[in-house]
């Protein structure tokens, strides 16, 4: 028996693009940010956001690399895939880091793969979408565009691209 989820297409294990499940009131969507969706963690009794590295209590740089050290101290069961085709375990789903390291607001972003194959994210105060900033349905988040802002002087603009990651996945 395949112990692995399909290479592109997962229907082993993972969430499923839910955005009814994600409608949120007002103050929850305000502490539920990219991170929390994209680990599947719903946040309700937080003051603030999550942030990766809560747990490590180190120095937060916008970098991939300290970014991903930082998920992994979070959640150690997270590895860094060689790209979107590498197999995972199949109690495992996949997501993407990208960064904003331009201008005055630095940023980083997620990505998630659902179980239908496609990808999505939570944005900031907005809800869950499968869709880029050009509104075409999220394939390959490596591939897409990531300039949410384009009239603000490229303000959310995830011009780096750090990788996929495995995350296991707890119900």
């Amino acid at each position: 028996m395949n112990n692995y989820c399909p290479i592109k297409n997962s229907k082993c294990g993972g969430p499923s693009y839910n955005p009814e499940k994600w409608e949120l009131n007002v103050d929850d969507h305000e502490i539920n940010n990219c991170y929390s969706y994209v680990m599947n963690i719903m946040e309700t009794d937080i003051i603030e956001k999550r942030q990766p590295g809560e747990k490590c209590n180190l120095e937060f740089e916008y970098d991939c690399k300290n970014i991903e050290k930082m998920m992994q101290c979070d959640f150690p069961s997270i590895t860094k895939l060689d790209n979107i085709d590498t197999e995972i375990p199949c109690d495992h789903y996949r997501i993407a880091l990208v960064l904003d390291k331009s201008g005055e607001h630095l940023d980083y972003h997620f990505y998630r793969q659902d179980l239908n194959g496609y990808w999505s994210h939570k944005t900031g105060h907005d809800p869950i979408t499968n869709l880029d900033a050009s509104n075409n349905i999220i394939s390959n988040p490596e591939k897409i565009d990531r300039n949410y802002d384009k009239d603000k002087n490229d303000q959310f603009n995830y011009d780096i691209f750090c990788g996929y990651y495995s995350v296991k996945y707890i119900i």
